[in-house]
């Protein structure tokens, strides 16, 4: 303001000099002599017309008055040129101490205001925002800004630490700002809880175009490990998390499993996630009584477990099943017990390749199998989309030992071992949007070990289906059927057994 006023005064100085300049020309040429400065290159004249050769004259006169005029005209301009540039040249130097007296001032006010700014780099709302400025992810900033202060207000009144119902993670999908929180985030999607629902939803990465959550995270990749908040994520394929004063950047595709952290999440199941974060798996367990004229006990359980770390995965299979019958003309009879286990090592060299080591070991009684071990190794390959779609071979060699009860009285205990190939093939899809069922998960096993020797003689042969609808998260109802048809010694048994089991099946 002080410069506008300053120039103000100028501009009126100026003016008032250029009017009195004018006057004064005008009174100079009206007079009947005219003196001219020394420095000026025009010679006087004195203007007093003659009686002879008037006609002649007063043209001569009319020229030289013209000249006159034009040159006078020409010095009394440039002498004023040089006291207004005089003038004008001290008011600047005067300016100019003002601006270097008042700009470091200025500088540090800008910076001021630039470090107020939105730290997302969004217009920030104010009274005098417009409506249509404003949009659902400004509204989502501001109300974390206010959760944010109230949370430090009332951590300094009460002493506590943040109130972890108060957080919220948010999230923008195709333009549509969604709060609540993380309930699953895998190499291929997140799973996110909205607060103003129930369920989560599943949304593809290609989908996002921002996150940013509040709550705390342990997440698992690569091999290693970080704790931190989620800030950022760019071009659909990396995670920026910050923890503390550093941000790291992680890529989606090498993470094994993200959980929320045990200072936010006290429950038990929480902390079994955080203590064996690389394990998952389902339990199944089937069980039947029945009493009358027959009286029958039956239990069955299954559990598939894998532990899964940056290119090591061990998986796990077990499979129990028990029966007796008993009526009122015989006495308890045992027609199931039965035993069947599986253990792998796969190590994944590249994103499809892989070698692996298994063992498994399996006993049936009622079919007078007492032991049977058999390991094998070989390569595989593994094919997949997500981790819902996928089918892998597999292909090796291994050895075979069975030891076998005696099945009659002229029998004895006998036992056999053979080397033998191995052929192998796993598979899952899932089918989604179905008109009963919001989805089912199908899962394929194939498993067959030749002898090498004696095909005709020597051989394991199993396969199954499985089908299983997810009722809630970690609850889901499964049905099982299995062909098993392998060497066995007892004619009147057979080789073949085929067996259909439902579960209710819990998933970790």
């Amino acid at each position: 303001m002080l410069q506008i006023f300053i120039l103000m005064l100028l501009a009126i100085s100026l003016s008032a000099t250029n009017v009195d300049n004018n006057q004064s020309q005008v009174a100079d040429i009206n007079s009947s002599s005219i003196e001219v400065p020394a420095e000026s290159n025009v010679v006087p004249i004195d203007v007093q017309p003659t009686d002879t050769n008037r006609t002649k004259e007063e043209n001569t006169t009319s020229s030289q008055d013209t000249t006159l005029h034009i040159n006078l005209n020409k010095t009394l301009k440039t002498d004023d040129n040089k006291s207004n540039s005089k003038k004008a040249t001290t008011t600047l130097n005067i300016l100019s101490n003002y601006d270097n007296a008042t700009i470091t001032g200025e500088m540090h006010t800008e910076e001021n205001l630039t470090k107020a700014q939105d730290v997302n780099n969004t217009n920030a709302i104010s009274p005098t925002t417009k409506l249509d400025d404003v949009s659902n992810l400004d509204i989502a900033k501001v109300k974390r800004e206010q959760r944010k202060i109230a949370r430090n207000q009332k951590s300094h009144e009460d002493g506590n630490t943040e109130d972890k119902d108060q957080l919220v993670d948010t999230i923008v999908v195709k333009g549509s700002v969604l709060q609540g929180r993380i309930d699953q985030l895998t190499s291929e999607y997140i799973s996110f809880k909205l607060i103003y629902g129930i369920g989560s939803i599943r949304i593809d990465y290609a989908d996002v175009e921002s996150l940013n959550t509040e709550h705390e995270y342990h997440i698992y990749f690569d091999g290693k490990e970080t704790l931190g908040t989620i800030s950022e994520i760019k071009d659909h394929a990396f995670l920026k998390v910050k923890h503390g004063e550093v941000e790291e950047l992680i890529t989606i595709s090498k993470i094994d499993r993200v959980i929320v952290s045990e200072r936010e999440d006290d429950s038990v199941e929480n902390q079994l996630r955080n203590m064996f974060p690389y394990w998952s798996g389902s339990v199944d367990v089937g069980l039947e009584y029945e009493a009358g004229n027959l009286e029958k006990r039956k239990a069955k359980l299954e559990s598939h477990i894998e532990r899964k770390r940056s290119e090591y995965k061990t998986i796990f299979d077990v499979a129990y099943a028990y029966e007796s019958t008993k009526t009122v003309d015989t006495p308890n009879l045992l027609t199931k017990h039965e035993l069947y286990s599986f253990l792998e090592q796969n190590y994944l060299f590249t994103t499809d390749d892989l070698l692996f080591a298994e063992i498994g070991y399996d006993f049936d009684e009622p079919r007078f199998v007492n032991n049977r071990l058999y390991p094998s190794v070989g390569y595989g390959y593994h094919l997949a989309t997500d981790k819902s779609h996928w089918v892998q071979f597999k292909v090796g060699g291994g050895f075979v030992y069975e030891d076998f009860l005696s099945y009659d009285e002229n029998s004895s205990a006998s036992s056999n071992q053979y080397l033998a190939g191995l052929f192998a093939v796993d598979a899952s899809y899932k089918f989604e949007d179905l008109m009963l069922v919001n989805s089912i998960v199908l899962g394929v096993h194939f498993f067959y070990m030749p002898g090498i020797r004696s095909l005709k003689e020597n051989w394991l042969f199993r396969y199954s289906i499985t089908g299983s609808i997810p009722i809630s998260k970690i609850l889901a109802l499964k049905a099982v059927a299995k062909q098993v048809s392998d060497d066995n010694p007892s004619p009147d048994i057979g080789n073949n057994k085929l067996t259909f089991d439902l579960y209710l099946s819990l998933n970790f």
